[in-house]
């Protein structure tokens, strides 16, 4: 989670943080990653959007 935190500081306005692999939540590693993702979307009042593996957040 510090790490998307981190990235989303300097990510200009109008910017996109993603990733993939979604599918693969059923991994250990994965499934925090996601978890993190969603934590983070939550705080900010973001949304993930998802489509097939990929995962991304439009940053306003």
């Amino acid at each position: 989670k510090e790490d998307i935190e981190n990235y989303w500081k300097v990510l200009k306005n109008g910017g996109i943080l993603g990733g993939h692999d979604v599918h693969n939540a059923v991994r250990p590693h994965n499934r925090g990653v996601m978890k993190a993702v969603f934590e983070f979307a939550l705080s900010k009042g973001l949304e993930v959007s998802i489509e097939g593996e990929d995962w991304w957040i439009k940053k306003p």
